[in-house]
């Protein structure tokens, strides 16, 4: 598992026979937003250290809307260590013209309830998305 997260060039991900089912959570493992955007643009290039037909099918999970103007795709992630949660959106946006990638990290603030974060910071990548597209992303 080690030697394919290396290969694959994501982040500082710290994994072993305790973490292997939420090393993505918990503990030691870093990945910053350009890292990610780095991988991401792999993944839409099918350039990672996979079977291509592996890329696209990881492609294809990843599709959260689409229409005749553009493929949003992309995942969610939440970690809470110590009841401090630290919320992902990442993806890429595919129009006829561009692909815009993205990777959204989001903390609410100290003492706020953490419900409705879930939503909020995918509204808040959407909204920043939205802002550069001459159409509105109906997600």
């Amino acid at each position: 598992m080690n030697d394919y997260i290396q290969k694959m060039d994501y982040g500082q991900i710290a994994v072993d026979q305790k973490t292997i089912d939420n090393f993505w959570l918990f503990g030691k493992s870093r990945i910053s937003q350009m890292q990610l955007i780095s991988f991401l643009r792999r993944l839409f290039l099918l350039k990672l250290p996979i079977a291509e037909r592996t890329e696209k099918i990881i492609r294809n999970l990843l599709v959260i809307d689409q229409n005749d103007q553009y493929v949003l795709s992309g995942k969610v992630g939440l970690s809470n260590e110590n009841n401090h949660y630290n919320g992902w959106f990442v993806g890429f946006l595919e129009t006829k013209k561009n692909t815009l990638f993205f990777a959204a990290n989001i903390e609410p603030k100290e003492g706020k309830q953490h419900n409705g974060f879930n939503n909020k910071r995918k509204d808040i990548t959407l909204m920043a998305l939205e802002e550069m597209m001459p159409f509105n992303i109906n997600n």
